[in-house]
């Protein structure tokens, strides 16, 4: 019963049945600027904010079976959002998620409150996978400073059911998994 503000369709996927998965991300960036008051040099600063998905499994006769929210609080500012967002994979009847998550929301109940990942050095690569009545399970994948790269979960491609490559990178090092 709460409306929906700035989500971006990112993904829709066919069901063998006829009906489709839907997923969505809550996308918004804004600008602040100032201007010095003694040279009027003008300073501007921009945010970035990738926040929850909403994934909807529709019927093949078009009505919705259930909707699901995966909770996510993610924000940069003058990156472009450069570690943000998430990758998405389907393998089977299972949805897989990952991004890069604050560390103590792997421990968040039903009701509690989120913290935004605003740090990629002491962030945590997360898997939530979702199987097709929407029940989810949230995990780490890894601590991005163990391995000496960030998840760049906008740069990742599925080339088969069981096969996906995720690329992270740290400065000029990369890495692909």
């Amino acid at each position: 019963n709460q409306e929906l503000y700035d989500y971006s369709l990112r993904y829709l996927v066919q069901r063998e049945d006829g009906g489709a998965i839907l997923v969505a991300e809550q996308f918004y960036e804004y600008e602040v600027c100032s201007a010095d008051p003694r040279t009027g040099t003008q300073t501007c600063t921009y945010y970035y904010y990738y926040n929850d998905i909403i994934v909807v499994n529709i019927d093949p006769d078009g009505r919705i079976r259930w909707s699901k929210k995966i909770p996510k609080l993610q924000v940069s500012r003058n990156d472009g959002g450069f570690f943000l967002s998430f990758a998405f994979a389907v393998s089977g009847n299972t949805l897989y998620f990952m991004f890069n998550d604050h560390p103590k929301n792997l421990n968040v109940q039903n009701g509690g409150s989120y913290k935004y990942m605003n740090n990629t050095k002491r962030s945590v690569a997360v898997l939530v996978s979702m199987d097709m009545s929407g029940q989810q399970v949230r995990q780490t994948m890894f601590r991005n400073q163990d391995l000496k790269t960030y998840l760049r979960p906008k740069l990742f491609m599925q080339v088969s059911e069981k096969k996906m490559y995720l690329y992270g990178q740290k400065k000029s090092t990369f890495k692909l998994a």
